[in-house]
């Protein structure tokens, strides 16, 4: 019920008449670690093929009488916590209407004494930043890898162990979970119209 109406509101915001809100830029702004940042083995594509690159991409065509803008606060080795420290200066003082959160893959590194932290600041940046009104999407963390297959790149070798017992063991699997947990309990709450369900 939450993400249904969180899209539905969403939505309605973006096809709404009122000349005002068509000639205001639409703001995404997404917060997160390397993978927002968008660091990847090719460098041309840091900034176009992340993720909320193509998001902005797909909201222009869906929506071509306004203009989107995306603006990078990912951060390569953060975490929840350290996005929470610079939520206001990065985040909030552009007055987004839309905000991705991507953290866990960082987090997970920390193992199951770590998880209710890394959920507690989680909640606390879903929380501020539905309180400032804009929409919140909460992102779930990739896989990691399950085998070693050759193609790492040299400079993560020494981590590569590391990462395959994150996976395997289910630790990353209890971190996303986590985040599905954080957005059911928020959008159980006051802001459930404007926190969409994890992707």
């Amino acid at each position: 019920m939450g993400q249904a109406a969180a899209v539905a509101r969403l939505r309605a915001k973006l096809n709404n008449d009122d000349i005002a809100w068509r000639q205001r830029n639409v703001i995404l702004v997404a917060l997160g670690d390397s993978v927002t940042q968008g660091l990847t083995l090719n460098p041309a594509l840091l900034h176009e093929e992340t993720y909320h690159a193509l998001l902005r991409r797909e909201l222009a065509r869906a929506f071509p009488e306004r203009t989107f803008s995306s603006i990078n606060a990912g951060v390569g080795g953060e975490s929840a916590a350290a996005g929470l420290a610079r939520l206001q200066s990065d985040v909030l003082d552009h007055h987004p209407d839309i905000v991705t959160v991507a953290f866990a893959l960082n987090d997970s590194g920390g193992g199951e004494a770590k998880l209710e932290s890394f959920a507690a600041s989680l909640r606390e940046i879903v929380t501020r930043v539905s309180a400032s009104g804009a929409f919140v999407v909460l992102m779930t963390p990739n896989m990691m890898a399950t085998r070693d297959n050759g193609r790492v790149d040299p400079k993560f070798a020494d981590r590569l162990p590391a990462f395959i017992e994150r996976q395997t063991s289910g630790v990353l699997a209890r971190y996303a979970q986590a985040v599905r947990n954080v957005g059911a309990q928020i959008g159980r709450a006051s802001c459930r119209e404007r926190v969409f369900a994890v992707v």
